[in-house]
């Protein structure tokens, strides 16, 4: 199995999340550019961006799934966007 790049990774929790990129980078804290930036591979979430982006993912994967706290949200979400 492939490893999901970070770049692909964003994009897929973007679009799940339904939001464009701008509203993304809002709800990161970072500009539309940064997010095109990463989806397009040509730079890297820093720490405190990744930190945010796995609050994301940990909400999203509460949303589908109903489940409000466990401790294997992000790996939840990681085998989800990997389908």
């Amino acid at each position: 199995m492939s490893k999901l790049s970070i770049s692909k990774m964003i994009t897929k929790l973007r679009v799940a999340m339904g939001l464009t990129q701008e509203q993304f980078g809002a709800r990161v804290g970072v500009t539309l550019s940064t997010v095109n930036r990463w989806e397009n591979n040509v730079g890297k979430p820093s720490p405190l961006a990744m930190a945010r982006i796995k609050e994301l993912q940990n909400e999203l994967a509460g949303e589908r799934t109903g489940l409000k706290s466990q401790s294997n949200f992000g790996q939840h979400v990681k085998r989800r966007m990997e389908q």
